[in-house]
């Protein structure tokens, strides 16, 4: 087993010791699946809800901090082929980084010109136009090739301002836990067989610059490259009721709901995002939990938006409960930490948060951002194939 760094040793939470490591440099360079369980991305613009094109200045600063290669060949592979001049396989990831940092590590305008809520952005002078969908706050869609669409949460508002949501950005540990939360859950949906798939997420990106908060805290920020999708209008889920009643009764045989927000309400509130494919996506609500115990509404059809509302899962003999032979383990996944039941006080958030400030400090190396993810990820493998 290899030895641990220094970097290692300064992190005791985020690097559990009894984590299984491969001999690759990371479990997601593994060729087992690629685009098993995710979606075929849009590849024209008209697929998008009404996108207006906006300006985006690319960031001096930023590198890839994590990747999914095999998703990346398979969405991308005659693109790189053309990029580079040579056949998929003489591409090295190193180059497949530089490719992601060309086509997509950009920051609004309009979020460059301000320092109301980030650090002053270290920028080039290089500009790109970038295609902004109906109801987008702080994402937008790249296209830096015919056929080649990306789309990237984090990359900056129209407007930025200090609100929930409204600062046009994303912190770098929040898109490290969603991308572990996709990888996940696409293995949970492969391994149940159901047809359920996610929005697949490319990589994430150390954006070179801090959000800063009205409280005066300070976090690094990041970007989350994913496969682009059509949405529902308004901030809706695609999915249907059956649909996501469905995912959820699966989600939870493997200790996971995405009813993870509001558990201090009587009931859990699915808050299942899909896009028009039936994908799901935004994982930033969901939760690993010990086990289950409340009546389940759909997340628009709740008792306090509709007080006749009927629960989707309802406690009884049928309750859908954690298999202990497949679930996610709950001292990786769960909120042992700090024993309170909140998607941004689980493990994962915190050790995700930690990981981002030693990247930001660098007592952290991108080995160590692979290394967490092996220490999340690969003992659900295990738990899955035994």
């Amino acid at each position: 087993m290899p030895s641990r760094t220094s970097a290692l040793a300064a992190l005791p939470l985020l690097f559990v010791s009894f984590a299984p490591v491969l001999a690759s440099p990371s479990v997601l360079n593994s060729a087992r699946g690629g685009a098993t369980g995710r979606i075929q991305p849009l590849k024209v613009l008209s697929g998008l809800r009404n996108p207006r094109a906006e300006t985006a200045v690319r960031l001096s600063n930023a590198r890839v901090v994590l990747a999914d290669y095999p998703l990346i060949k398979h969405d991308f592979g005659a693109a790189l082929s053309e990029y580079y001049g040579k056949p998929l396989q003489d591409i090295s990831n190193d180059e497949i980084d530089a490719w992601l940092l060309d086509s997509a590590a950009y920051i609004s305008a309009a979020q460059a010109q301000q320092q109301e809520v980030n650090s002053p952005i270290p920028k080039t002078k290089q500009q790109v136009t970038a295609y902004r969908p109906s109801d987008y706050g702080r994402a937008m869609v790249f296209r830096p090739a015919p056929g080649v669409l990306i789309d990237v949460k984090g990359s900056g508002a129209k407007a930025p301002k200090q609100t929930d949501h409204g600062n046009g950005l994303a912190t770098l540990g929040e898109v490290i836990r969603e991308f572990a939360y996709e990888q996940l859950v696409n293995k949970v949906f492969v391994h149940s067989k159901t047809g359920a798939r996610t929005v697949g997420h490319y990589a994430v990106i150390d954006a070179g610059f801090d959000v800063k908060f009205g409280d005066g805290r300070v976090d690094r920020a990041g970007l989350i490259l994913r496969q682009a999708h059509s949405r529902a209008p308004g901030d809706k889920s695609a999915l249907s009721i059956r649909e996501t009643d469905h995912i959820e009764r699966t989600l939870r045989r493997y200790g996971i709901t995405a009813a993870g927000a509001y558990q201090n309400e009587p009931y859990d509130a699915i808050n299942l995002q899909g896009a028009k494919n039936g994908a799901v996506l935004d994982f930033g609500g969901f939760l690993a939990m010990p086990w289950f115990e409340k009546p389940a509404y759909h997340f628009d059809h709740t008792p306090e938006v509709e007080p006749k509302a009927k629960p989707l899962i309802v406690p009884g003999d049928k309750f859908p409960q954690p298999d202990e032979r497949v679930r996610a383990p709950f001292n990786l996944w769960g909120f042992t930490e700090t024993h309170v039941a909140d998607p941004i006080k689980d493990n994962p958030w915190i050790w995700s948060h930690q990981l981002a400030k030693a990247l930001r400090d660098g007592t952290a190396t991108r080995t160590d951002a692979e290394q967490h993810m092996h220490n999340l990820l690969d003992p659900v493998e295990a738990q899955l194939h035994n």
